[in-house]
């Protein structure tokens, strides 16, 4: 009966608070214009780590990053949440092939303001990592940043 613990050790570990997670989010802002704001939402994986990317070839493979963003009156999401190219491998996990990310990855996504005062951008990111040994279990991590105000034009 000590097999099943061991098979279970590692990833005990990974939760036990001696490891940093192997992914860490951020998230910045950038105005465009009046009337837009472009938020960079980054992942900073750790070596040897994996995220999957937001699209696979097949449903019954690893579960793709995912955004989901708060309703708001402040703002709408103008078109989807753009990645970078993933890299596409065979992984050993899901024997299968994969579209994945390592390293810093930066995803982007367009606002639209319907308001000129400030307002926060809550969102979600429900993720999948991996190494060549083990994947974690899906984390939904959320994330949160401030828009300021526009200020007044000169006239």
């Amino acid at each position: 009966m000590e097999r099943p613990l061991i098979l279970f050790l590692p990833l005990l570990l990974a939760f036990s608070g001696g490891d940093k997670p192997p992914v860490s989010w951020s998230i910045s802002t950038e105005e465009v214009g009046q009337e837009r704001v472009k938020l960079t939402i980054a992942a900073s994986v750790k070596k040897g780590w994996h995220i999957y990317a937001m699209e696979q070839e097949r449903d019954d493979g690893p579960l793709p990053t995912e955004f989901s963003f708060a309703p708001s009156a402040a703002f709408g999401l103008v078109g989807d949440v753009r990645e970078p190219a993933p890299a596409s491998h065979f992984d050993a996990n899901f024997g299968m092939t994969v579209r994945s990310h390592e390293g810093y990855v930066t995803y982007e996504a367009l606002l639209q303001r319907r308001t000129s005062d400030a307002f926060s951008v809550e969102l979600h990111v429900e993720y999948m990592a991996c190494d060549d040994r083990m994947c974690l279990p899906p984390l939904k991590v959320p994330l949160r940043v401030n828009i300021p105000a526009l200020s007044a034009s000169p006239k």
